[in-house]
């Protein structure tokens, strides 16, 4: 994950994703407004779907022992909405079983 300078190099795990943005677990804090780039690459049905749009950070709350950070992406383009979509669509087959 990019955000701001200078980078945030992290492993996440994805809590939650929509086409506006998501909710994501990490290690480091990342501070609230902070802009920049989330570059991701999930497997979705047998396809690699990559995007990296432009995020800012609208929250960082300790949860445990990681953080819970809410992210909003900011004016994706055509193609990131494409990949946004599969990861979501991905995402709902696995949760409700389709």
């Amino acid at each position: 994950m990019t955000v701001g300078s200078p980078q945030i190099e992290a492993p996440v795990q994805l809590i939650d994703i929509s086409i506006g943005g998501a909710s994501l677990r990490c290690d480091k804090a990342i501070t609230t407004s902070a802009a920049g780039q989330l570059v991701f690459s999930v497997l979705c049905d047998g396809t690699d779907v990559s995007a990296a749009p432009k995020v800012v950070v609208r929250y960082c709350v300790l949860d445990g022992s990681r953080y819970r950070v809410g992210i909003e992406f900011v004016d994706p383009d055509a193609q990131t909405e494409k990949a946004l979509s599969l990861i979501i669509d991905s995402r709902k087959r696995i949760v409700w079983g389709h």
